[in-house]
């Protein structure tokens, strides 16, 4: 699938260091350590099904998304749109795969959290379906900051 030019499919082991570099330059990513990213592209934890979608322009990866899912429930573990590229539709495709990904093997609800700052993740999240349910405090660190908890129903 593609949005703003940009096509989006399943990660590999092989866009480990396109993710890593993409983390690097992303204000908000989440700084997983490299075995982390590594052991997300490769396995899922017992019980768990996780996808990781790559949003790439001529072999750049521009964003990414992780999806875990158990039994009925998925959250939305990371996503993020390099700052050149946001705007475009990117973080609202990813999503949309994500949650279509999730529903299709029997998700019935997703969660996620998110920095209360970040105004225009929230509005994407609202627009997407997702409803405020709880805040996190002190969940995210550099720099310090409370999340939002929201939920959405597939």
């Amino acid at each position: 699938m593609s949005s703003a030019g940009v096509m989006i499919r399943p990660g590999e082991l092989s866009d480990l260091q396109r993710l890593l570099t993409l983390v690097e330059d992303c204000p908000g990513a989440p700084h997983w350590a490299p075995q982390t990213w590594r052991q997300v592209l490769e396995i899922s934890p017992i019980g768990v099904q996780r996808i990781v979608l790559i949003a790439e322009s001529v072999n750049e990866c521009v964003g990414f998304g992780v999806l875990g899912r158990s039994g009925e429930a998925a959250e939305i573990e990371s996503l993020a749109v390099s700052t050149f590229w946001r705007r475009r539709g990117i973080a609202r495709q990813l999503c949309k795969n994500l949650l279509g990904w999730a529903h299709a093997r029997g998700a019935r609800h997703v969660s996620l959290e998110v920095r209360i700052s970040n105004n225009a993740a929230r509005s994407l999240y609202d627009s997407l379906g997702f409803h405020e349910v709880a805040i996190r405090k002190g969940y995210y660190q550099d720099p310090p900051e409370d999340a939002l908890v929201m939920t959405a129903k597939l």
